[in-house]
């Protein structure tokens, strides 16, 4: 069973930042965006559902992020860099835990379309964690201003790890700060 509570742990990482509904927003001035941004805050919730050797697995969780110190920075030229370390206290069917992160770190290239961010991987990922590859990270920037961005994440991924296939809804906010 630690097994299982560590996989779906471990997943709601991966997923943390991928996004999946559309918006015909206008364009973002991308000027507002580059820049090294300070992760203030984080949270997020939703569900994950699951088959397991036959057994439907559901679970609801929240997560909120916690001591904090991790940058991302977002280039002139459509690179981005996130790195830092963190603590998650996440929630999951009555169990909390605080877990922490440390060398979270992601790169890649980044691009506007309409009012969301597209990463060409999810930013946060946790390395040495056991967690599966990288993968497209999609945020709404619901505010941007010079010194302040708001992220939304509304995410619906299905991913299979150790012959185990998830579905993760969730919804969630990066709050950043230069």
């Amino acid at each position: 069973m630690k097994t299982i509570r560590f996989s779906v742990f471990a997943l709601l990482f991966v997923f943390f930042t991928s996004c999946s509904s559309d918006d015909d927003a206008p364009d973002v001035d991308t000027s507002m965006l580059t820049g090294e941004w300070n992760i203030e805050a984080f949270n997020y919730s939703g569900e994950t559902t699951g088959n397991f050797e036959g057994i439907d697995i559901s679970s609801n969780f929240d997560g909120i992020g916690e001591n904090i110190n991790a940058t991302l920075s977002f280039n002139d030229d459509k690179t981005f860099n996130m790195a830092g370390s963190y603590d998650v206290r996440l929630s999951a069917e009555g169990l909390t835990e605080v877990v922490p992160i440390d060398n979270a770190s992601s790169s890649g290239t980044w691009k506007i379309e309409g009012d969301y961010i597209i990463t060409s991987q999810t930013i946060g990922q946790v390395q040495g964690q056991g967690v599966a590859g990288p993968q497209e990270g999609r945020m709404r920037i619901s505010e941007v201003t010079q010194n302040r961005m708001v992220l939304i994440i509304d995410q619906e991924s299905t991913t299979t790890q150790g012959g185990m296939e998830f579905t993760m809804k969730m919804d969630g906010k990066y709050v950043l700060t230069k």
